[in-house]
């Protein structure tokens, strides 16, 4: 990889990468002035829906844009592997419907000894992410929350923490280890807020919880003012997408949440985007004025019910499977203004635009486009076309990852109060 051009020290970018953030959500908030965050930024910049590759999984899709590869080429191709005895191969637990009974039977085979279901992670990435290419050119990282990021990797440039930098007992939770007391005490005081309309559901708590802890690291790490790229993920919209659809859009379900419920729970969906707004706000904040945005979303949002019998079940009644694609939102310094939502990118872009908006070579055996029309005139990638390398290369075949019992059992349980397994 070629050193960074001298003035990508100058291009200080903040990636927000927030899962499940749908369009026809937070449009209508935006116009009602719900959202004044997210609407500046997108008055400042400007917007184009993000399509997805292959998959609508979280690791599959956000380590698509991380890689600009498709899953084939990443190896992440779902939550987790299932090993079945005698197979030569794995298979992609997910790929499987929920409704035919096979991950009860699974768990029975897991149980007896004939089945192993193997969680992914960052051992399984077989492409460099946007991390290891910056860091790579000498340029400085940091990395908060972002999916199939643990085990923290040891890169010179990079601070990391992880996905499973919230879960306790795990080693190589954070990179370096001298950031494990500041994610500890960061979701200590989340937890410690707990209260309010999200407490019912575990997995939307969760998420809260995990993103002030995420949001409260990233805005440490903007003030420092040290890095040349910063990203944050950010989950809720996803978690209350799954859990609050039919609070929102009663009408798009065949069997709707009962009146009642509804009246004492109806807008626990908008609730939640307005408080990611108000994390992106404090993101903002932290940042300055000086400091470029990227607002990244996977996919968008649909009613997706999976009744019980022929009653209405709460949970899981919203879901993102043939579903509206995703957005970005590319604002401030260095990028265009037009203020406008329009148009469309492939998820396989993301990665050679920002490499090319911090001055730094693409490969040629990228597939994505590097979409120089979202950068002001006088950006240098508009004014010198990037250098080009002919690959960023691949990664080791995975390595041993160490011991993940508990945070195997977080996601299965996430997986299964999202509807994701039976």
């Amino acid at each position: 990889i070629l050193p960074a051009a001298p003035s990508a020290r100058g291009a200080r970018l903040l990636v927000v990468a927030v899962d499940g953030l749908s369009w026809n959500v937070a449009e209508p908030m935006i116009r009602a002035g719900r959202l004044p965050h997210v609407a500046g930024l997108l008055d400042r910049g400007c917007g184009l829906s993000l399509h997805a590759r292959g998959s609508f999984l979280t690791p599959v899709v956000w380590t698509t844009f991380a890689t600009g590869r498709s899953p084939e080429e990443h190896g992440v191709e779902d939550f987790t592997w299932t090993y079945v005895r005698g197979l030569s191969r794995p298979y992609a637990t997910l790929r499987v419907p929920p409704f035919v009974g096979v991950h009860g039977i699974e768990l029975i085979g897991e149980r007896l000894g004939l089945v192993r279901i193997v969680s992914l992670n960052a051992t399984h990435r077989r492409a460099p992410a946007i991390w290891e290419i910056v860091s790579a050119a000498g340029l400085d990282a940091s990395v908060i929350g972002y999916p199939i990021t643990w085990p923290a990797e040891p890169l010179a440039h990079v601070h990391t923490v992880s996905d499973q930098a919230f879960v306790t007992g795990l080693s190589r939770r954070t990179w370096p280890d001298s950031l494990l007391s500041a994610s500890d005490e960061a979701i200590r005081r989340a937890r410690a807020a707990r209260g309010g309309p999200f407490d019912p559901e575990r997995p939307v708590r969760t998420s809260v919880e995990e993103d002030a802890a995420r949001t409260a690291l990233t805005c440490d790490v903007l003030r420092r003012g040290d890095r040349d790229l910063v990203m944050v993920y950010l989950n809720l919209p996803d978690a209350a997408g799954h859990l609050y659809w039919g609070f929102h859009a009663p009408g798009d379900l065949v069997s709707p949440p009962p009146a009642r419920e509804r009246a004492l729970r109806g807008d626990l969906l908008e609730q939640a985007y307005a408080l990611i707004d108000r994390h992106v706000g404090e993101l903002l904040d932290a940042a300055g004025a000086g400091t470029s945005v990227v607002l990244l979303s996977d996919h968008g949002m649909r009613a997706q019910p999976r009744l019980r019998w022929v009653g209405y079940h709460r949970l899981r009644d919203g879901g993102h499977t043939s579903g509206p694609p995703g957005l970005w939102i590319a604002s401030g310094p260095g990028f265009g203004r037009t203020g406008r939502f329009e148009g469309g990118a492939d998820g396989l872009d993301v990665l050679p635009t920002l490499l090319a908006f911090l001055n730094l070579p693409l490969a040629r055996d990228l597939r994505g486009t590097a979409r120089l029309d979202l950068f002001a005139p006088d950006h240098p990638a508009r004014l010198v076309p990037p250098a080009w390398v002919a690959s960023f290369g691949s990664r080791p075949a995975p390595a041993t990852a160490p011991e993940s019992g508990e945070a195997d059992r977080e996601l299965r349980a996430r997986l299964k109060s999202l509807g994701y397994i039976n």
